[in-house]
């Protein structure tokens, strides 16, 4: 079960999670995901279905800014079946902003 991390950087416009994860294949399926803000964000992230295309005010959950350096705990997804992959996720923030993702395939 390889385990990997990213920092993805945000550019203010949607970025699907399979073109930020470079080495695995968008379709493979996930048992694992956590997303966390970095120490330095100045704002929201939203984070949500790649098919329905998340906003700041439109998502599944979002990542809010963190109230001091130390960022909050991470947001963590587990998924009992074989049925998520990356292709799946999108995510949309502040430019130069950055989220740390961890995945578990």
């Amino acid at each position: 079960m390889p385990v990997r991390h990213y920092t993805i950087t945000l550019d203010g416009t949607v970025q699907n999670l399979k073109d930020e994860a470079p080495g695995r294949i968008g379709d493979d399926y996930i048992k694992a995901l956590t997303f966390q803000a970095a120490s330095g964000n100045t704002g929201i992230v939203g984070v949500g279905s790649a098919e329905d295309v998340p906003s700041l005010t439109d998502n599944i959950f979002r990542i809010e800014i963190p109230a001091s350096t130390i960022p909050q705990a991470p947001f963590f997804l587990e998924f009992s079946q074989n049925t998520i992959n990356l292709v799946d996720w999108a995510l949309i923030g502040t430019s130069a902003d950055e989220v740390k993702i961890g995945v578990i395939w």
